[in-house]
């Protein structure tokens, strides 16, 4: 029933990342993702800006809706995400999943997957404080997920690769006219 439930979580994120957003966004239409540079010390991470476009005579036009609009579309918006990780940094570098299920999370969590030796080593202390502290000052523009994401392929030399990962997921609301920021944190939790 888990498995179940995860691929069908799965169908939709690779749906939802194809498809436009949704026609009841007011205040945007579009959704835009730059890759930027993760916070300071963050190790095996990557990090996305997000711009919301609503397209106003033909032409897509920046827009900052507020928060509340920006978490009735969440799902949404991390279906895009989690469809251009699993493009750009699984697919692309020929690693392919069986599935994979995002979840929320905490910051004991986030803090556990990041400061424990799996087959992704730890990070070190610095990271790990680093880590702390920006949970604990974001902590009113923080949204929580892991994604986790079960590999199951063969590599370029034949060899069976199967393995777990569970990823943190950070959604950082801007305020304003700040941008919001997603950072993923890789930890391979298994190899097979």
């Amino acid at each position: 029933m888990s498995r179940s439930r995860s691929l069908l979580s799965i169908v939709f994120a690779i749906l939802f990342g194809v498809l436009p957003l949704s026609a009841a966004a007011q205040s945007f239409t579009q959704l835009g993702l730059d890759r930027v540079s993760p916070p300071d010390r963050f190790e095996n991470s990557i990090c996305f800006e997000l711009t919301y476009l609503k397209d106003l005579d033909g032409k897509p036009f920046e827009v900052f809706p507020g928060r509340a609009e920006k978490e009735q579309d969440l799902d949404l918006i991390l279906a895009q995400v989690v469809r251009r990780v699993i493009t750009e940094e699984y697919e692309d570098k020929g690693k392919y999943l069986d599935e994979t299920n995002l979840q929320p999370s905490t910051p004991q969590e986030i803090r556990h997957l990041v400061g424990t030796g799996f087959v992704t080593p730890a990070w070190g202390k610095a990271g790990q404080r680093e880590m702390a502290l920006y949970l604990q000052q974001n902590s009113n523009f923080l949204k929580l997920y892991k994604l986790e994401a079960y590999l199951d392929y063969k590599d370029d030399k034949g060899s069976y690769c199967s393995g777990l990962d569970v990823n943190p997921v950070l959604f950082r609301f801007g305020m304003g006219q700040q941008r919001d920021r997603v950072t993923i944190v890789f930890v391979r939790q298994t190899d097979e």
